[in-house]
């Protein structure tokens, strides 16, 4: 019997690291760095993919429906959206897993931001985060300007505002 599966272990093996090197990424993007490379359909169908954003401000944010401090920080998410959505592109990206899809889509339904699973993305250089919220602010040039988490800095409109361009302090093209 042993020798029947013999010939997975090594496949077993790849998909173990392959894991965990993606689990252990999460926490190596860091601020001044390039954005890891991140292609996801949300909720709607419509296609989010990072790298086709240069020129714009991004905001990936890593939630859950189960979270409390992730519920406080969907609406504040919503209304700056709502009023830079011009020259910010922003997605909502679950970490609930699939059997949690509907609990998500619902979600989809209150607020008007591109909201996608943790499960859907094609490419996530950002990996699965270890803890939630984390919010990751990418300017123009899609580059880490900012991490937020709510144990280092409560997410507010004034927070996020202080990283879009401003006439002293423009982000290059």
């Amino acid at each position: 019997m042993r020798q029947k599966f013999q010939h997975l272990f090594p496949v077993i093996g790849f998909l173990a690291l392959f894991f965990c090197v993606s689990i252990a990424h999460a926490d190596t993007v860091e601020v001044g760095q390039p954005a890891p490379r991140l292609f996801i359909l949300d909720l709607n169908g419509k296609l989010f993919d990072l790298a086709s954003l240069k020129g714009k401000m991004a905001i990936i944010h890593f939630w859950a429906t189960w979270c409390p401090s992730c519920k406080d920080e969907m609406p504040v998410l919503e209304k700056f959206y709502a009023k830079h959505r011009a020259d910010v592109e922003l997605i909502a990206i679950s970490t609930d897993g699939e059997r949690h899809r509907d609990v998500v889509a619902a979600t989809k339904d209150v607020y008007d931001i591109p909201i996608a699973l943790l499960e859907d993305a094609d490419m996530n250089g950002f990996g699965a985060p270890s803890a939630i919220p984390v919010t990751y602010i990418i300017d123009r040039n899609g580059v880490v300007i900012g991490k937020l988490m709510p144990d280092q800095t409560k997410l507010d409109a004034a927070v996020l505002e202080r990283f879009l361009p401003t006439p002293h302090r423009p982000l290059a093209q």
